[in-house]
């Protein structure tokens, strides 16, 4: 399957009264606690851009899960969810008082300069509401957390609270970009902002295919190589969002796309020349071992090896990143406005010895 970075957070065992004491707590304490919280809860004008004059407040901000309402512009964000709403929230120009652990270089190139305090995601305590609480947000955007549905009350203690007025699919709790940003420009008085992003961000698939001529009609496997306890899976399978994504650069379709889809990508070794394609781009992720075990693994596969691709020099290689992480897979994996041009230079580069 495509490497997803996973949303769904374990729920901290501090309860709605725990929650009201703390509040408490940071508003009543000694007069330096009591001066600081007062600081931190101002408002912050260098976290936003200027407003268009286009959103009314107070703003009601409607979910499944109930309604909170905006009282006036936020400029303290919060934001519970990363990889979709952290984009979206930067794309625009805005910075958030405090985010969830910052993992792509898109992230950190334009955060760069700014103080941001972040959160483990992957902490065993669960969502860290003390820390949310003593960043003092006025909004706290969660369009993408996977666990509204148990710490949407939690959140709305702290702040009003940003999520999509409703989820079609409350397992993946996945949404298309265009749509979290469009729905974060509204609530910060930037929604036109937000169509200029999208119309931007479209146009670069356009551009892209212009500037890769070498690219139209060429079939394309882009697998990920998780080593041999993992396995290996092909991400642009009919129907995957990478599919889409490479098909808007002008590639074709993986030329097994329909049998991946079956298994959303996963390709077991006896069926290792699904694959083949007109160009094989393999990003070594490595699973469980280092992403040098993986390759190595792969390349000493016999049936690997008789590919015509392997054969005939069309398989390029995408190492990991110096942290090992595999962020490209992220890249395709959610497409929006910052990381599509970040994994638009990462796969060209890539490819470009193998096409030209």
């Amino acid at each position: 399957m495509p490497l997803h970075l996973t949303r769904r957070h374990a729920l901290t065992a501090l309860g709605a009264a725990g929650l009201g004491g703390l509040a408490a707590a940071c508003g009543t304490g000694a007069d330096g606690d009591a001066a600081a919280a007062e600081d931190a809860a101002a408002p912050d004008a260098s976290r936003v851009p200027a407003g268009e004059g286009a959103t009314t407040y107070p703003l009601e901000l409607v979910s499944p899960f109930g309604t909170t309402t905006l009282e006036e512009r936020p400029s303290r964000i919060a934001v519970v969810s990363g990889i979709q709403d952290l984009e979206a929230v930067l794309a625009l120009g805005a910075f958030p008082v405090i985010t969830d652990e910052i993992l792509t270089p898109w992230q950190r190139e334009a955060m760069e300069g700014h103080e941001v305090e972040e959160y483990d995601i992957w902490a065993d305590a669960g969502l860290p509401l003390e820390q949310l609480l003593a960043a003092a947000p006025d909004l706290i955007v969660a369009t993408t957390y996977g666990s509204l549905d148990q710490d949407f009350e939690r959140l709305a203690q702290i702040a009003p609270v940003l999520t999509m007025e409703s989820y079609e699919d409350q397992e993946s709790w996945e949404y298309d970009w265009r749509d979290v940003i469009r729905r974060v420009g509204l609530a910060l008085d930037l929604a036109q902002t937000a169509e200029r992003v999208v119309e931007e961000t479209e146009q670069l698939a356009v551009d892209t295919a212009a500037a890769h001529p070498e690219w139209q009609g060429t079939t394309l496997s882009f697998v990920l190589n998780r080593g041999e306890q993992a396995g290996i899976s092909v991400s642009n399978y009919t129907g995957s969002v990478v599919e889409e994504v490479a098909t808007s650069w002008g590639f074709a379709p993986q030329p097994q796309a329909d049998a991946l889809a079956a298994a959303q990508g996963d390709v077991s070794l006896e069926n290792l020349d699904m694959i083949e394609a007109d160009l094989v781009v393999i990003a070594q992720h490595g699973g469980h071992g280092t992403p040098e075990e993986a390759q190595a693994w792969l390349e000493a596969n016999q049936l690997y090896q008789s590919l015509p691709a392997v054969q005939e020099g069309r398989v390029a290689i995408i190492e990991p990143d110096e942290d090992g992480t595999l962020p490209i897979a992220w890249g395709f994996d959610y497409p929006n406005a910052l990381s599509t041009p970040w994994t638009v230079a990462k796969f060209s580069e890539a490819v470009a010895p193998v096409l030209g």
